[in-house]
């Protein structure tokens, strides 16, 4: 899906998608992503658990009965901010930079770029991004939405395109906010 977007739309035009170092993000995105894809349980058991040991049935009622949409637009909110202060964390405290430092490894930005990721990295982020969630007690329905979004928003942000996003550059991570970072 990304490859040919990348093609028609590049924000990089002179970037081959035979790049250097391709195979290296190639190798990740078969390792880090389709195996931890295929072993969500790593990141989202313990989160799971830990809500398991407090979560109010008043809380999981409220937030709970909300329509779907409401809610996955709360969960896009409620986990962005807890993606920032956990991404800041592996730029800040040198322990985790040294995992989230393969993930910046790449000298060339693609969808598969994105897949450049330490284990460590992956479970620990997507363990405490997704934490807040559980304990609030939004619906399987309202999350699973969230999660197919994400997967999908994890991947464009990477990929070379040049789409201009305009106002939603300030409300969303996208392709050109991102590769600034």
């Amino acid at each position: 899906v990304f490859v040919p977007l990348e093609r028609a739309f590049p924000r990089r035009s002179q970037q081959t998608t035979f790049r250097f170092g391709w195979t290296t993000d190639g190798t990740h995105f078969l390792v880090s992503h389709l195996t931890l894809q295929m072993l969500t349980f790593m990141t989202l058991l313990p989160s799971s658990a830990i809500a398991g040991l407090w979560q109010p049935d008043a809380l999981r009622s409220t937030i709970g009965g909300q329509p779907t949409w409401l809610q996955f637009l709360e969960i896009v909110v409620v986990t962005d901010l807890a993606q920032y202060w956990v991404h800041r964390a592996f730029h800040r405290i040198p322990f985790l930079w040294r995992f989230h430092a393969v993930h910046h490894s790449s000298r060339a930005m693609d969808w598969l770029a994105g897949s450049r990721l330490h284990v460590v990295d992956v479970v620990i982020t997507r363990g405490l991004v997704i934490l807040p969630v559980f304990l609030l007690g939004f619906s399987q329905t309202a999350v699973y939405s969230y999660l197919v979004f994400v997967g999908f928003h994890a991947v464009l942000i990477h990929a070379n395109v040049g789409f201009d996003f305009g106002v939603v550059d300030h409300w969303i991570a996208t392709p050109r906010v991102h590769h600034w970072h």
